[in-house]
């Protein structure tokens, strides 16, 4: 496009968002400052903003007409983008592994598919189990043969222990709080003269899912200890990931965790409320305890679901603490499928530690050393 010609529609652009401006958000009609007569300033700033909206616009549109690199346009909006801010680049988990995520997030890792579609390979079949389309999701996700061996169980159980950690201590603070009265509004100890009017708010905090008691209990379900579910709230085989009960409100909480390729995650969802939904109505069909349902997913290219900030949330974290909880279940994801993508090629699967948010895993030590 011609400079004039871009010129020329930004203005007409900028101009009729002067003038015509709608309500673009939830702070309800007449909340902003609407200028219809801006000075040059003001123009020139929201026309440079127009360019790169402009810009970005064009960006995604050809992201998406991308078949293999513009996959994570599919994903995009049900997730949280990975974090490539410049402290993680300098003090993150090293150059190996972002290197990694960057390939990943665009299919660009060199998999047996990729190799024959670059003409480097006539054959695209899994080393492990002899799949025909051996794709950048099958190495991560999809194998069979990795599945059965537990390389997919070892990523979701490292998952699950950061998330043990950051629940119980939380769980322990709340416990240890009194009981607050919610029912009656926050009372302000300070007094208005007469004629005088003051708007006041309401300081009381939120209510969440935890707040009517102070006696939860957390229970973890993992390959290596299996969690049995609790007797006295119902009979059952099935083991979600994380239960968290109280016996004082007769509530509780079956938290499911997965771990699938991104483009998964929605079905993953689904699936797994499916399978959790009749033992949710068969515990309420007693009339004895109240049973909340949640998924949490957590995409193997590092990608976290957006449910899993839904999840902490109902939980009582903060916004900025279920955020940091997102974004180190996002590190050890990636730490745990750089060592599968790693290890792809080799048959034999080890039994491995869980990894912690702490342990480091970068290009020289992806391959953990046995202790003698």
């Amino acid at each position: 496009m011609a400079a004039t010609q871009l010129v020329s529609e930004v203005e007409s652009n900028v101009d009729f968002d002067n003038l015509f401006r709608g309500q673009g958000d939830r702070a309800g009609l007449g909340a902003g400052k609407y200028n219809p007569n801006p000075s040059a300033v003001e123009h020139r700033k929201a026309c440079v903003a127009e360019v790169k909206n402009i810009a970005a616009q064009k960006h995604w549109s050809h992201a998406r007409d991308l078949g293999l690199q513009g996959m994570w346009t599919k994903w995009f909006d049900s997730t949280f983008p990975l974090d490539f801010t410049w402290k993680t680049l300098l003090y993150g988990p090293g150059k190996s592994i972002i290197k990694f995520l960057l390939n990943a997030s665009i299919n660009a890792l060199p998999t047996p598919d990729l190799r024959r579609l670059c003409g480097y390979s006539d054959v695209a079949t899994c080393p492990l189990c002899g799949h025909q389309q051996c794709t950048c999701s099958h190495v991560l996700a999809g194998c069979s043969t990795a599945l059965m061996q537990g390389r997919y169980t070892w990523r979701h159980d490292s998952v699950l222990l950061t998330l043990e950690g950051w629940i119980a201590r939380h769980l322990d603070s709340h416990n240890s709080k009194p009981l607050v009265d919610h029912t009656h509004p926050h009372i302000s100890q300070s007094f208005v003269r007469p004629g005088k009017t003051r708007r006041t708010r309401n300081k009381s905090k939120p209510q969440h899912l935890l707040s009517k008691a102070r006696d939860w209990v957390l229970l973890v379900d993992y390959t290596h200890d299996k969690m049995v579910f609790p007797e006295f709230i119902y009979v059952t085989n099935k083991r979600p990931d994380i239960v968290i009960y109280s016996r004082e409100t007769c509530h509780v909480m079956l938290i499911e965790l997965t771990c699938p390729a991104e483009e998964g995650i929605l079905p993953a969802q689904v699936r797994k409320k499916a399978r959790y939904t009749p033992l949710k109505e068969s515990i309420e069909a007693r009339n004895i305890w109240t049973v909340e349902l949640m998924t949490v997913e957590a995409g193997a290219r590092g990608f976290v679901a957006r449910s899993m900030n839904s999840c902490l949330r109902k939980l009582g974290f903060s916004a900025n603490l279920a955020s940091k909880v997102c974004k180190e279940v996002s590190l050890i994801v990636a730490k745990c499928s750089h060592t599968i993508w790693t290890l792809h090629k080799q048959k034999l699967w080890r039994k491995r530690s869980l990894l912690s948010p702490d342990d480091g895993v970068g290009a020289k030590d992806s391959e953990p050393k046995v202790k003698p």
